[in-house]
């Protein structure tokens, strides 16, 4: 099991789709496999009946502890709580957070965000009131709030707090001008507003400790970020541009409290985005961290008071970190082997005695207190407190090959109880469902648990849930990015299959119960992959995806620079020629597995079309199409009900065609604006939503 768990398998066994690629009969793998039925059988009942089953409504609810923050000595917690859609605010000791103290709001005031004062001494509030965003001030205690912006119908947000001018606060405010928030320096208790500047052509401002702008970013022509500098003259004088549209990964991270030096990571004239320190006098850039394999990201550990980075990371199969300052490497070793695994820093004190940190291990987020002096970790409470009494998943971090030596980073969730040697592999191979995500260029973020929760619900019905990357994904460098252009329906959706074969010769995936998710274009690849490769998956879920390259291609055309080169040229012969070969709606008829498709109706991103002229073909044809939508979504759904009723049905159609478990549906339709215009009989449960589809839908 120790080889098996640390082989990384080149995969060259010929495909069998009907893409050009070369035919294989599936009798030789079908033999391997029946020697371990039994084996995953027994091990799909040991999940059904040991592991307790997570309701949605627990892993789709809101945090209920959404906001967490340290106080600069490490000794107070201040944290915004949510109970029946209602938020309040508490400070408490940091060693007991239960001990704790309602935070005085102003008037019908909701927090939305909480802040300490670098002296301790003032915890500011953005509150939602009724006729705007405020920001208030209170003491340590949470007692007496000062309004910081009485102004009617501002939208006021925090910009900056400073260690040497602690009793104020750098904020943004709309009341000038609506559509513009000019920069206030605001006394944190006789609310006194000085204006530090007008903010017009400028996208964001980065300052120094004094609150001095010191580097302005602008969007320029082409997709392109321009970046000046604050001379000494205070004209802006350009600084460099940064070519944001088709790099993958860039950005400012700040500039240092003396306001000489701009963090920024950028891969101008590299292949992966570096960590750079920029003197902005001379513009000298020192290279502070690089990764082999993917790109450095624009978010880093920064000391409190004098701004510098501490720490860098970069994301390829595990969260690597890169120790800038040698202060803090035995602390991020303490806490990773205490953890098991890679850590977040939500927060450090200003003092640096204490820090506020989460495990990143595909879980929601569970604070923990790290006091640097003592070396001692506390945990303080999860932001998901209705999950903390069930058995989750834990992230396990694997790479595939590609026949063409493309390495494929994966990230794997398993069933509790199915590694009984915990060597990151199930005991017996399970049914397994492999997750596309969007993008595709974007770098996508890792460990967001809108993603995550919904891995952990697969996990929990018994299926290895695979998260994979692919060629075209961003945050692994240009080459890799580009390697999927104008691959859209050709070996971006090849590394899937491949990355199927491979999970079923690690011994993670049933051969016969492999199925693919996925939404934007991950619901491109579902449709694509079920097209294009028949024999591979059985079955597939695709939410808000793309059908018709052509279409999508003639409409980005205007909004998305470079898309004839990224997707294909529709107005060219040999360009049309490849997006109609490449769009999985001309190829319906080849599809032979079921599939559940979901769509919102105000979708702007991804048209409902792609998927109504998809399910169309697919029903003329006779396929197994069962169709779910939302009329006042959007892309990417955010009503939790859409989300609930969407995975009491797709829970049912996984079971149905891959055999784990389900939690019955109840009231999980209730408040849901849910039609079903095909495939409806397919489902239990789904006859009240039955729609006929008009002409035109």
């Amino acid at each position: 099991m120790i080889v098996r768990a640390e082989r990384r398998l080149r995969l060259c066994r010929p495909l069998r789709g009907t893409n050009g690629l070369p035919s294989r009969s599936l009798r030789a793998r079908v033999r391997r496999a029946a020697v371990v039925v039994c084996l995953v059988v027994l091990g799909s009942a040991q999940v059904s009946a040991e592991t307790t089953l997570i309701p949605r409504r627990a892993l789709f609810a809101d945090a209920d502890r959404p906001v967490a923050v340290l106080s600069p000595g490490g000794e107070r917690i201040a944290y915004i709580e949510v109970q029946d859609a209602k938020r309040s605010a508490w400070v408490a000791p940091a060693d007991d957070p239960e001990a704790r103290t309602r935070v005085a709001l102003l008037d019908d005031g909701q927090p939305l965000g909480l802040w300490w004062s670098a002296d301790g001494e003032r915890l500011l509030v953005q509150q939602q009131v009724r006729d705007g965003v405020r920001l208030s001030s209170c003491d340590a205690s949470g007692a007496t709030p000062i309004d910081l912006t009485p102004i009617r119908g501002v939208s006021a947000r925090l910009e900056r707090l400073s260690g040497e001018l602690a009793g104020q606060a750098l904020v943004a405010l709309n009341d000038r001008d609506p559509r513009v928030h000019d920069l206030w320096k605001i006394d944190l208790v006789t609310a006194e507003k000085v204006l530090v500047m007008e903010r017009t052509e400028f996208r964001t401002m980065h300052f120094d400790a004094s609150y001095r702008p010191r580097v302005a970013e602008k969007l320029g022509p082409d997709g392109t970020l321009e970046l000046l500098r604050r001379a000494d003259d205070d004209k802006w004088v350009p600084l460099r541009t940064l070519d944001i549209d088709r790099s993958g990964v860039q950005g400012v991270v700040g500039v240092d409290a003396v306001g000489d030096v701009l963090y920024l990571v950028d891969n101008t004239g590299r292949d992966k985005s570096a960590l750079l320190a920029v003197e902005l006098a001379t513009g000298r850039e020192t290279v502070l961290a690089t990764d082999a394999d993917a790109d450095i990201r624009p978010i880093a550990v920064v000391d409190r008071v004098t701004g510098r980075v501490l720490a860098a990371t970069a994301q390829f199969d595990h969260l690597r970190r890169y120790v800038i300052d040698e202060s803090v490497r035995s602390d991020f070793a303490l806490l990773e082997k205490r953890f098991g695994g890679p850590v977040g820093t939500v927060g450090i004190s200003a003092q640096d005695r204490a820090w506020l940190v989460a495990p990143l291990d595909g879980g929601p987020v569970r604070y923990h207190v790290y006091q640097r002096s003592r070396r001692t970790i506390e945990p303080l409470f999860s932001a998901q407190r209705a999950l903390d009494r069930f058995p989750l998943a834990k992230r396990v971090a694997r790479v595939a090959t590609t026949r063409d030596g493309l390495r494929l980073p994966c990230h794997l969730y398993l069933p509790p109880g199915t590694d009984g040697n915990g060597d990151g592999l199930p005991d017996a191979p399970l049914p397994t469902l492999l997750f596309v995500h969007g993008g595709p260029d974007a770098a996508y973020p890792w460990d967001s648990w809108l993603t995550n929760r919904c891995l952990q619900l697969l996990a929990n019905r018994g299926y290895a849930a695979l998260r994979v990357e692919f060629r075209g994904a961003g945050g692994f460098g240009k080459s890799f990015m580009e390697q999927g252009w104008r691959e859209w329906g050709g070996k971006s959706q090849q590394d899937l299959v491949e990355v199927a074969h491979w999970a079923v010769d690690q011994g993670i995936a049933q051969r016969e119960k492999i199925g693919i998710w996925g939404w934007s274009f991950g619901g491109f690849s579902t449709f694509a992959t079920l097209a294009f490769y028949p024999d591979e998956f059985a079955c597939g879920v695709a939410m808000y995806g793309l059908s018709d390259l052509e279409l999508f291609a003639r409409r980005t055309s205007l909004l998305w620079r470079d898309s004839a080169q990224r997707v294909g040229d529709p107005r060219t012969p040999d360009g049309l020629e490849l997006l109609r070969r490449q769009s999985p709606l001309h190829s319906a008829e080849r599809v032979t597995s079921p599939l559940l498709v979901t769509h919102g109706g105000k979708d702007v991103v991804v048209p409902k079309q792609h998927s109504d002229l998809f399910v169309a073909a697919l029903e003329k044809h006779g396929k197994d199409v069962t169709y779910l939508v939302y009329p006042d979504e959007g892309h990417d759904y955010r009503q939790l009900e859409s989300w609930i009723s969407f995975w009491a049905v797709a829970e049912r159609f996984l079971h149905k065609h891959l055999g784990g478990r389900f939690e019955p549906a109840a009231d999980d339709f209730e408040g849901a604006n849910l039609q079903v215009p095909a495939g409806w009989e397919l489902i239990p449960g789904l006859a009240p939503f039955a729609k006929t589809r008009s002409r035109d839908s």
